[in-house]
């Protein structure tokens, strides 16, 4: 069959149309695939399909906050990265204090680059103890002045001064400016003062004559004045049994002293006994530099030794000064005390002789004392030394005691904590052979001289006790209290509560200890203990006198506190549960008496001996 030309050409026409239309179709067909199945996001721009990039999240760049210490701070991104991610730092590191602005920038492939802020901030720190002391020099016609110690401060520091460098006689006020660019700026005074060989005497003088406050390192809710009562508490007179009627416990005088506490009273007792005694001397400053400065008026040239006698309220005592750097020593006494003090300006040293057989010596600083007394008791020798450590608002004390001599005398020894909220001793007093104390704490209430509690490890017949001690008044459901003064196979003791005319009963430990299978969980015994009682004679003077008596205390084995309510009631029919925080009683006790242990044979008798020395040859012609 013959085709004609021009329907072969319209058939070609077709079909290359066809293919055309086939060929954008498919391609049209192929894009919408591929985005369908690669899930990620994409962003129509100008009739194209463009990818969106990922944000970056769970990033941080937090502000920071660092006190100068000379090492390098640094302030950096915090949480989990992409992995292929990599970030780049701007001004995140410094040493020198100040504010940094740092910038943290986050890259990664396919992620949005992120850019975050932050501040470095090194703060100031405070320069610590710097010493400046003021002086007292002799006019001489030179330039005097004050200084810091600049070797001690940090590299860096300047220090400028105001009102200083000065020659004629008189007293300045000197201000030391500390400066440093990473320090918060100090600001010191101290007191320099010129004086000529006028008033050379009364200054030289004054600067000896420092008499302690050994009190002072106790609260003052434990000095004697606030401890004292007008009688002694809960009826009765020394050695009586106050208790053998019912006796409501808060009638119980609260400020007892126990007998740890007791040791530390004895102490103080006994020198301001030796401190009274020299109080003459110590309240004779005029008079002694009157002495003194009239040799000094016709020796000018030998004002630094000199050797006299003065005349105190009708007595005579011989007198001695020397002075040698920075080091000024005073001698005095008469038939009745003898004094030996001496000082370099941040120590004062002293020893008192009293013809009636006491001895005290004593250092003393701004921060702290140490004395040492001797006395005779009953026929017996007494050697005490105690020693008082005051870091900011707490003071630490040591304490030795021996009663009798060396070989036959008892031994005490004593570690005594004090701050704001209670004080603390943990100590051995009243140890015997068969009684092992290894430390028996007391607790008083710094801010009411109120005995809180005590705990006690002991070892009686080999066998180790931790035994808490409870004021009864601190108990509920223990209203009063009578003690027959008969032993009940058990207590030495017959105690009775309530009212009741049936005594209380305890409750053994059990086979859960088969070495303590027959001791007691609780029970009520006497305690001995001393109140203050303060008199007034005719006169109008106070003194304070320690009694001695005994008052009844709980006391419970530590393994049975939480069930003491429950082992009470069940022997007693009483509910009584302990309100006082055992953790109060407890809560120092391990660190107290670990440190106990480790210095209570620390002094021996020889040491105190040594340290209290003897009386000068000065006074021997």
């Amino acid at each position: 069959m013959k085709i004609s030309f021009n329907l072969t050409k319209r058939l070609l026409i077709l079909f290359f149309a066809l293919l055309i239309a086939a060929a954008v179709a498919l391609t049209f067909t192929a894009c919408d695939q591929g985005n369908g199945s690669s899930g990620s996001e994409t962003e129509e721009s100008g009739g194209q399909d463009t990818p969106t990039l990922k944000q970056f999240a769970g990033i941080t760049f937090a502000n920071v906050s660092f006190v100068y210490d000379g090492s390098e701070k640094t302030v950096t991104i915090t949480g989990n990265l992409p992995q292929g991610a990599s970030v780049e730092y701007e001004n995140n590191k410094a040493t020198n204090a100040g504010n940094y602005n740092a910038k943290a920038t986050l890259t990664c492939e396919g992620y949005q680059t992120k850019a975050l802020n932050a501040t470095l901030v090194i703060n100031k720190a405070e320069f610590g103890e710097i010493e400046f002391e003021g002086a007292n020099v002799l006019h001489d016609g030179q330039v005097h002045s004050l200084s810091v110690d600049e070797s001690a401060l940090p590299v860096g520091t300047t220090v400028s001064y105001i009102n200083n460098d000065k020659t004629d006689t008189g007293e300045y006020e000197v201000t030391a400016t500390i400066s440093n660019p990473n320090y918060v700026t100090k600001t010191l005074k101290a007191t320099l003062k010129i004086y000529s060989l006028a008033d050379v005497a009364k200054n030289l003088v004054s600067s000896v004559l420092n008499r302690p406050e050994p009190w002072d390192f106790l609260p003052e809710a434990l000095s004697l004045e606030n401890m004292a009562y007008s009688s002694l508490p809960v009826g009765g007179m020394e050695g009586s049994n106050s208790f053998a009627s019912f006796v409501n416990v808060n009638n119980i005088g609260k400020r007892p002293i126990g007998k740890q506490m007791n040791v530390v009273y004895d102490v103080l007792g006994y020198t301001d006994t030796a401190l009274s005694g020299a109080n003459v001397v110590f309240t004779a400053g005029d008079a002694i530099a009157s002495v003194y400065q009239n040799f000094i008026n016709t020796h000018p040239e030998d004002y630094k030794s000199f050797t006299g006698s003065v005349t105190i309220a009708g007595s005579t005592f011989k007198l001695k000064i020397e002075t040698q750097q920075d080091t000024v020593s005073l001698f005095i006494g008469n038939g009745t005390v003898n004094a030996e003090l001496s000082t370099d300006g941040t120590n004062d040293y002293c020893r008192i002789q009293l013809t009636n057989g006491i001895a005290l010596k004593y250092q003393s600083t701004d921060q702290s004392l140490k004395l040492a007394v001797e006395y005779t008791v009953s026929g017996k020798g007494v050697l005490q030394q105690l020693e008082f450590i005051r870091n900011d608002n707490a003071v630490l004390g040591y304490l030795y005691e021996y009663f009798g001599t060396e070989n036959t005398g008892i031994k005490t020894s004593a570690v005594i904590y004090s701050n704001s909220v209670y004080t603390a001793i943990v100590s051995n007093k009243r140890e015997t052979e068969d009684l092992l104390i290894h430390a028996y704490e007391e607790i008083y209430n710094s801010q009411t001289g109120a005995m809180i509690g005590g705990e006690v490890t002991e070892n009686v017949s080999k066998i180790d006790y931790d035994t808490l001690w409870i004021n009864l008044y601190d108990v509920s459901g223990i209203i009063s209290v009578k003690v027959e003064d008969a032993t009940n196979g058990t207590n030495l003791d017959t105690i009775y509560i309530n009212g009741n005319s049936s005594p209380i009963k305890t409750k053994l430990v059990g086979i859960a200890h088969p070495t303590r299978a027959t001791s007691r969980r609780f029970d009520i015994e006497m305690k001995d203990v001393w109140y203050v009682v303060a008199t007034t004679d005719a006169n109008g003077k106070i003194s304070y006198q320690k009694t001695k008596t005994s008052i009844p205390l709980l006391f419970v084995q530590s393994d049975y506190v939480d069930s003491f309510n429950t082992d009470f009631k069940s022997e007693n029919n009483v509910s009584a549960t302990i309100l006082t925080s055992v953790n109060v009683i407890t809560g120092n006790f391990t660190t107290l008496s670990e440190l106990f242990a480790e210095v209570k044979d620390l002094v021996d008798y020889d040491a105190i001996v040594t340290f209290i020395g003897s009386k000068s040859s000065f006074f021997e012609n």
